[in-house]
């Protein structure tokens, strides 16, 4: 998830959250940004699209979602990618 930023919302605290990720990723970095357009990233790795999807797919990722709200009213944007060696 990718947190644009608007100059009148605030993003403290993007790297806390109450709710569980609702399926285990292989990795999370939490990115706070310094310079260009975002103001933090979040970067769940999943071993194949399958897991992601999974994940995205269990009831409890509306929780997480929901979650985002208790620390930052910036609307998250979702970038799917794919790592190229």
């Amino acid at each position: 998830m990718i947190f644009p930023p608007p100059c009148h919302r605030r993003a403290d605290g993007v790297a806390q959250s109450r709710c569980s990720v609702p399926a285990i990723p292989l990795r999370t970095e939490i990115d706070k940004g310094v310079s260009g357009p975002n103001v933090a990233s979040v970067q769940f790795y999943f071993d194949s699209m399958d897991a992601f999807q999974g994940a995205l797919g269990k009831p409890e990722t509306a929780e997480v979602m929901a979650d985002v709200a208790n620390y930052t009213n910036i609307e998250p944007v979702m970038q799917v990618s794919e790592i190229v060696d």
